[in-house]
């Protein structure tokens, strides 16, 4: 009877001694999650930059890249850090990256542009491809560059996103009005007159068709125009059926002409950074 008793005790010793020894899933350690890295902020230097978030130094290595070239890291911490700007870097919109791991909480994408201010004048944009997108005008902070491209005559954004795209400005338009009774002939948007700079833009109203100002055809004055056609594709008197932005001063009726997007090649291409200000080549 006791060596039974004593064999069972050492079977139940075995066992513990296994279960120490290999350990169960009952008690695995449970991954420990990573924090999300966060670009908050970028204030660009004379010959650095100083990168603001949280979790910066969520991983054990930290590489900060801006459009693919590594920068030097001068300090760092976990709401901070500064990298110096390479003395080659030129005017432009860059992909600043903060990579720390290969998860996907240790990575974040800022877009950044470096350079003096610059005022419109003979100065070209350009994309990491060294592709011509148009005339430099003004610069959005944090968004885009506005250009006007001589091939298509129309005023276009290079938006700062993954990838960098070329787009029409967004304007909230009733539809098109018509000089005619019933829709046809020439269409106009109704655009306000005192921001009329703003409003010679390449607006993509439908699908892949895009609309620029027609500057062969003359403003008219709103009340003149007889017809519209909202996005329901309905025709509409407006004496009848007025539409909803009331047509007076300071509006006007622009002439727009329309093309496809597929029969203009520069916007169908994809774009690379850095996006580039520089004298016209």
């Amino acid at each position: 009877m006791e060596t039974k008793i004593l064999k069972g005790i050492a079977f139940c010793l075995g066992i513990i001694s296994l279960v120490f020894a290999f350990g169960t899933p009952a008690f695995a350690a449970k991954p420990v999650s990573i924090p999300q890295l966060i670009i908050k902020s970028v204030i660009v230097n004379s010959n650095t930059l100083q990168i603001n978030g949280d979790n910066l130094n969520n991983g054990s290595t930290l590489a900060v890249t801006l459009s693919g070239t590594t920068l030097t890291v001068n300090t760092s911490g976990s709401n901070q850090i500064v990298a110096s700007i390479p003395s080659t870097t030129l005017a432009g919109t860059y992909k600043l990256s903060v990579v720390t791991g290969s998860a996907s909480t240790q990575r974040d994408d800022f877009y950044v542009t470096i350079g003096a201010v610059v005022t419109p004048g003979a100065l070209g944009v350009y994309d990491g491809s060294g592709l011509f997108l148009g005339y430099f005008i003004r610069t959005i902070p944090e968004a885009s560059y506005e250009i006007f491209n001589p091939e298509i005559q129309a005023f276009l954004q290079v938006v700062f996103q993954n990838p960098p795209s070329l787009m029409g400005f967004a304007y909230g338009s009733d539809g098109f009005y018509y000089i005619s009774e019933d829709c046809s002939g020439e269409p106009y948007f109704l655009v306000n007159a005192a921001s009329f700079f703003q409003e010679l833009f390449n607006y993509p109203y439908r699908s892949n068709t895009y609309y620029i100002f027609n500057a062969t055809s003359p403003i008219v004055k709103p009340h003149d125009l007889k017809s519209w056609m909202p996005p329901n594709m309905v025709c509409y008197a407006t004496e009848i059926h007025p539409p909803p932005t009331n047509p007076e001063s300071p509006y006007a009726a622009f002439p727009i002409k329309q093309f496809d997007k597929a029969d203009i090649p520069l916007m169908n291409i994809t774009l690379q950074y850095p996006i580039i200000i520089k004298p016209m080549q």
